[in-house]
């Protein structure tokens, strides 16, 4: 089970053993699990980890009755899942966990599985949060996490970069990413026959389809050949070696020129940038989150009084590039996230609980929607009212940028839908929505005339 799943309930209950208690998350270990932490924590393969930010930081702290011991992990500020994560992004996370688990073989422990969902960010850093995926390394055993890794990472990143199919796409269809016979299937002809796809896809499947009927014990088998450390250590090195070399063009989309800004005339850039400043320098936030930042423009603005933003894109291409370049800059507050705001997954996993919507993931201090609410309600046929309560649901106070229904980008995005039904557009529709929702602190015509700008606040 992986580290990132919410449990709701007790720590004397052993299926739940990690819960979220405010700004806390605490483990509980029975007796030998607290024996691996103990052995892992005191190895400077975990310290010298933690201390580069590659995995979350973990405590002992006062044990509770029904537990040999109480474990409290770092908390992170963002939680986003790999179904809203860029190809780079997944790239990127499952070259750390090779990394991981190379340094973890040498230290004389194992990484028991291999999900992209033992992944978070840190800024635009992947960090490491399922502690309890190490374990004590047995001799002359295979890595027990190399089908996870391959059905969740490898496949999903391979078919993208063959196909355009986005892998987050493939994650956010099932969890457990794509079966090796599911990705031998979408694989062209030729592409089959690469040496590092035929061992790991194809070869893969073939023996998986030649046991799957058996009783036989294929990780036993194996390591009863006596598979040494130095043997996994080659396979893993030779894994991520094929990891980094696939590569996907995301070069062009819809959105990915917006960050030229031509359609902003004269001084309205200045004064939109000016009016988000202004509110952003009010008093600190916690976190922010900024819907439609494209190139991340005005996140880069409110990053500079915020503890961490999420900066949300349903334009992969836009998200992809934006995380690079934060990447190459080890920004340490900005964390993209690739959501389509008018169908956003909800909970997912057991029950539909583990993994919270962002509904309930991202409740944060300031929330901006900057050019975004013409697109929503126009194109994707959401009521102006229904848009209000989703911002005031992520954040008691918000920015929104109103294009009237003058501006040029409203005018062509109503030609679009001609024929079809729309819901009232307009500046006194979106005023009345407001009502009893938020109050107006402010709000400020652009030069131009037909843009709108509103600082709202729900203490009303």
């Amino acid at each position: 089970m992986d580290e990132t799943s919410r449990f709701r309930g007790s720590l004397h209950d052993p299926t739940n053993a990690v819960i979220s208690v405010g700004d806390v998350v605490l483990r509980g270990l029975d007796a030998r699990t607290m024996k691996v932490f103990q052995r892992l924590m005191e190895s400077s393969f975990y310290s010298d980890a933690v201390e580069r930010g590659s995995v979350v930081g973990t405590r002992f702290v006062d044990p509770i009755e029904g537990w040999a011991s109480v474990v409290e992990h770092e908390r992170l500020a963002v939680i986003t899942w790999p179904y809203e994560w860029s190809f780079s992004m997944l790239k990127d996370a499952a070259l750390l966990e090779l990394d991981l688990a190379i340094e973890a073989l040498r230290a004389g422990f194992m990484m028991k599985d291999g999900t992209p969902f033992n992944v978070q960010f840190r800024g635009s850093r992947p960090v490491f949060i399922d502690i309890g995926s190490f374990g004590v390394q047995r001799r002359s055993t295979p890595w027990l996490g190399y089908r996870q890794f391959v059905e969740t990472f490898l496949g999903p990143l391979l078919i993208q970069s063959r196909t355009d199919l986005p892998a987050r796409s493939l994650l956010r269809a099932s969890n457990r990413g794509l079966t090796v016979h599911q990705t031998k299937r979408l694989l062209s002809f030729w592409a089959k026959f690469r040496p590092s796809v035929f061992m790991n896809v194809v070869l893969h499947s073939w023996l998986s389809r030649r046991h799957e009927d058996d009783e036989s014990d294929v990780a036993g088998d194996i390591a009863s050949a006596g598979m040494s450390h130095k043997v996994v250590e080659a396979q893993l090195r030779k894994l991520r070696s094929f990891i980094a070399g696939i590569d996907c063009s995301l070069s062009r989309s819809t959105w990915s020129g917006y960050s030229e800004r031509n359609h902003y005339q004269g001084a309205d850039l200045l004064r939109k940038a000016d009016f988000v400043r202004q509110v952003a320098t009010m008093r600190p936030r916690g976190l922010v989150v900024d819907l439609g930042a494209n190139d991340g423009y005005f996140s880069r603005i409110v990053a500079e009084n915020a503890d961490a933003v999420i900066a949300v894109d349903g334009d992969e291409v836009v998200v992809d590039r934006l995380y690079r370049r934060l990447r190459d800059e080890r920004n340490s507050i900005i964390t993209p996230a690739c959501v389509d705001l008018s169908d956003p997954m909800g909970g997912s996993g057991w029950m539909g609980g583990q993994r919270d919507s962002i509904m309930d993931r991202w409740r944060c201090d300031l929330v901006l929607a900057l050019a975004v609410i013409h697109h929503v309600v126009i194109s994707d046929s959401v009521p102006i009212s229904d848009f209000v309560r989703m911002l005031r649901s992520l954040a008691p106070e918000a920015i929104v940028e109103f294009p009237t229904e003058d501006d040029p980008k409203v005018k062509r995005l109503i030609r679009n839908k001609a024929g079809e039904p729309i819901h009232p557009y307009s500046r006194e529709e979106f005023e009345r929505s407001i009502d009893g929702v938020f109050r107006i602190v402010r709000s400020e015509v652009l030069p131009t005339g037909s843009r709108v700008l509103y600082h709202l606040d729900s203490d009303l």
